[in-house]
């Protein structure tokens, strides 16, 4: 999305293997400025963090409190 859209994008995971992962994919791309990781927990983050979008792979599908995941 940084890359074809020129967006600022925060990537989050709880494995820190897949945030450094992401880093150095970054780097090679040259999206430092654009582009921003936090290790943790997504549902951590708190009610008063807002987003123009949200793409998810895979990780929705995990959480279990779904209604707390969607509740806007």
């Amino acid at each position: 999305m940084a890359n074809e859209c020129a967006v600022s994008v925060e990537g989050i995971d709880l494995s820190r293997n897949m945030i450094e992962m992401a880093r150095q994919r970054c780097r090679a791309l040259g999206l430092e400025a654009q582009v921003t990781f936090r290790h943790g927990d997504l549902m951590a983050l708190g009610a008063n963090r807002r987003f123009d979008a949200v793409y998810s792979r895979d990780v929705f599908v995990h959480v279990e409190k779904k209604p707390a995941l969607f509740d806007v």
